[in-house]
């Protein structure tokens, strides 16, 4: 995504990468499960649905996905794939 923003826009500055967009593909990639292909997948569509929800309802969106992750790591090993393969 990067690369095609960079080529679209023909400029990349420092400014446009920061740490919270590799914060985002580790939570996506723990919230779906690492134990599949699909796992990181699944993890980014609802990583993507429930931003664009939870930041049209408050701007401290940032705080229900933070206790959504700590849920997942805590009680479902495989990620949320897990439930759809059980």
């Amino acid at each position: 995504a990067g690369v095609l923003l960079g080529n679209f826009m023909t400029f990349i500055s420092p400014e446009m990468i920061d740490w919270s967009r590799s914060g985002e593909l580790m939570f996506m990639v723990i919230l779906g499960g690492v134990a599949t292909v699909m796992g990181p997948l699944f993890g980014a569509i609802v990583f993507v649905i429930l931003e664009e929800i939870l930041s049209s309802i408050t701007i401290y969106w940032h705080l229900p996905f933070g206790l959504l992750l700590i849920a997942v790591v805590l009680f479902f090993k495989g990620g949320l794939s897990s439930l759809l393969s059980k």
